[in-house]
């Protein structure tokens, strides 16, 4: 779209965009302060999720239907933080200007949107597995194996990308030419959404309500059934070590339940904000603020599961230090956190690993 805007005789580009896009220009501190926060989040996310992939890959205790998921989570997270920090980044630098052409702008938006919804279908996915093991285990045992984790991986990347779709429509380049008396025209594009070409379909509610709050209600309920699942156990006397056993299970539950609430809740309700924002007569720059914050819950989702895999799981502790140090946890006898059966069966289901 291009548009043409004039009467700007003594304005300075801080007052243009202020006009054209409502965003004020950071200040050096301000953009040295994100530079190095995102700098942390990508070194660390990049190299965890990799490490992540690496350990399932060389590691044969750890290619289970589980750490299958946990796979196809790691590579939308790397994705993630790929195509979403640096050119967040570059744009930040450049006043929110885009100079990278209309296909880096739609693929940009489009490849975040199919990880994004990748990553949240993911973590129910597991978590499912993870529920079925501890609430249903004969049931879990019958649907256990590689190939049906695989099968549900390939549908969860089909369904997001089918469902990115309507990102890749609506984002395109806005030309806006800016004549001042005292200069040629000033050509200033931006990367942007165009909600018109889908009429009043409410792409940003849609997205929020299908890859957030029914997620994280399915999550909830999920979590609230293992939890009085795991205490009825305890209450009726069964196997201490049975019980005890969950813990680390309800833990991760847990830690993914929060994680997911507080990186997302953030990212969602900008994203609806921004669409109403002149409804609700609110400051552009309130906007502004709110998307450098929420882009960095957004990020921190893709940065912290390597974090709690390590934290909550001791064969992912074991597993990394083996890769890296070469370290070998001295040998002792199995346990089981469902039953004393192979670990080719349904205990695989029964720990987060």
């Amino acid at each position: 779209m291009n548009m043409t805007i004039e009467g700007f005789s003594n304005s300075t580009l801080k007052d243009i965009l202020q006009n054209i896009l409502g965003f004020q220009p950071m200040g050096l501190p301000i953009l040295i302060t994100i530079t190095a926060i995102y700098a942390i989040m990508f070194t660390t996310g990049i190299l965890g999720n990799a490490l992540v992939c690496v350990v399932i890959v060389k590691q044969p205790n750890m290619r289970t239907a589980t750490n299958f998921y946990l796979f196809s989570l790691a590579t939308a997270d790397i994705i993630i933080l790929l195509s979403g920090i640096p050119l967040e980044l570059y744009e930040y630098w450049n006043n929110m200007l885009w100079g990278l052409g209309e296909a880096a702008c739609k693929m940009r938006m489009y490849v975040l949107e199919i990880a994004s919804y990748v990553s949240v279908l993911t973590i129910v996915a597991f978590s499912m597995e993870r529920y079925l093991a501890i609430c249903h285990p004969l049931h879990a045992y019958a649907m256990s194996g590689l190939r049906r984790a695989s099968r549900i991986v390939a549908a969860i990347w089909l369904v997001s990308i089918a469902c990115a779709i309507p990102f890749y429509i609506i984002t395109r380049i806005f030309d806006y030419y800016v004549q001042r008396p005292e200069s040629a025209i000033e050509k200033l594009s931006t990367c942007q959404m165009e909600f018109v070409k889908l009429g009043s379909f409410p792409v940003f509610e849609t997205s929020c309500v299908v890859f957030f709050v029914i997620p994280l209600s399915i999550l909830l309920i999920m979590y609230t059934q293992i939890g009085l699942v795991v205490s009825r156990r305890k209450n009726i006397g069964e196997s201490q070590n049975n019980a005890s056993s969950q813990k680390p299970v309800i833990m991760m539950l847990s830690a993914v339940v929060v994680s997911f609430f507080v990186c997302w809740a953030p990212f969602h309700a900008q994203r609806i904000f921004s669409n109403y924002i002149n409804e609700l007569g609110a400051s552009p720059e309130v906007n502004q603020w709110l998307y450098i914050v929420t882009g960095f819950s957004y990020y921190i989702s893709s940065t912290s599961n390597p974090i709690l895999y390590n934290i909550m799981s001791e064969r992912y502790r074991n597993a990394f230090k083996t890769l890296i140090c070469g370290y070998k946890r001295p040998p002792s006898l199995p346990t089981s956190p469902i039953s004393p059966t192979s670990e080719t069966s349904m205990t695989n289901f029964g720990k987060f690993a």
